[in-house]
């Protein structure tokens, strides 16, 4: 599927179905449901549905579009995104850290 067509699908479905706001498990039931529409998405191939539609391509859709767009964003968005900010300060080095990590290579 063109990612222009699976990212204008995505968000149909975002806006429509709020349980697909904070699933992607649900999101993707939602779009092959919708997109496989002449074999039922529960007999085909698992091989054959994962080539159709990338799990990763559609959650990264869902974040682009999420984080563009306040109104396709669940009720865990926020406390997800909060949590990564306040991991990201406690555990990331500084970047004085990072040379002075890296300063016995580079020294003379």
């Amino acid at each position: 599927m063109q990612r222009g067509k699976l990212k204008k699908l995505v968000q149909c479905l975002l806006e429509a179905i709020p349980a697909t706001r904070d699933s992607d498990a649900k999101l993707y039931k939602e779009l092959a449901k919708n997109y496989f529409t002449e074999v039922p998405y529960f007999m085909m191939d698992i091989e054959e549905l994962l080539t159709k539609l990338n799990y990763q391509s559609i959650r990264a859709i869902r974040q682009n579009l999420q984080l563009r767009n306040e109104s396709l964003r669940g009720k865990e968005w926020n406390k997800r995104h909060n949590l990564g900010e306040e991991l990201r300060k406690e555990y990331s080095p500084t970047f004085q850290e990072l040379v002075d990590a890296k300063a016995p290579r580079y020294q003379q």
